[in-house]
């Protein structure tokens, strides 16, 4: 089944549909792994409309066989693997169900809105008309940063912003980011709450599929 992970090559692709390809046993090991082929998509259009596989090949995961043999199936057993392991680019992702009923259409629908969160909690933030990367690990540096600077005694550092120019930026203006950042997580959140509550509601999949992300939510 596919699965759905927003993720981002090296090379700067977004990537966010995904299919298990192929599977290999490499029984060298102990308990031996299964190495996967996953082909990779921005959107399930673009899989579809694609015709012929022309897929972006993400990696070659290897996902141990013994935690993999009691599911229903190997497949289902490696796709579970895939969103748990957390050496696995997939990881956090959402398996969902081919394209058919009403609670098929649901699982669908939330999985995607839930992937629209993640991609706009991880968007930059602008303070003082400078902007700063806002994921999880930049928001982790920016609060280590405000820390030190607290510890020290200083209210100015140098700082390297979203378009990679280093500037002196202020302690003030690093705190800003951070309310700003858990102000925008509060806000997704209430959004998708809300959505999520549309989606059981609806009583057809015609209104499932009209549950989407508002487009006047602000990224920040």
């Amino acid at each position: 089944m596919p699965i759905l992970k927003q993720i981002k090559t090296p090379a700067g692709a977004e990537l966010g549909y995904h299919l298990v390809m192929r599977v290999e046993a490499d029984m060298r090991g102990i308990h031996g792994v299964a190495m996967v082929t996953l082909a990779s998509w921005p959107t399930e259009s673009d899989c579809v409309a694609s015709g012929e596989l022309s897929p972006v090949s993400v990696s070659h995961p290897a996902v141990p066989l013994q935690g993999v043999l009691g599911a229903s199936s190997l497949l289902a057993g490696i796709e579970a693997a895939l969103i748990d392991a957390p050496d696995s680019p997939l990881q956090g992702g959402t398996v969902v169900p081919e394209a058919g009923g009403l609670e098929a259409a649901r699982v669908r629908q939330w999985a995607m809105i839930k992937q629209t969160r993640e991609i706009l909690s991880r968007k930059p933030i602008v303070v003082d008309g400078l902007t700063f990367q806002a994921n999880a690990a930049s928001v982790d540096e920016i609060t280590r940063e405000v820390q030190w600077l607290q510890i020290a005694g200083s209210t100015t550092t140098e700082w390297t912003l979203a378009n990679d120019t280093r500037l002196q930026v202020t302690r003030a203006q690093l705190e800003a980011v951070i309310v700003a950042v858990g102000q925008r997580g509060q806000h997704l959140h209430q959004v998708s709450a809300e959505l999520r509550a549309q989606l059981d509601a609806a009583a057809s999949t015609e209104a499932v599929l009209a549950v989407v992300w508002p487009t006047q939510v602000p990224a920040q």
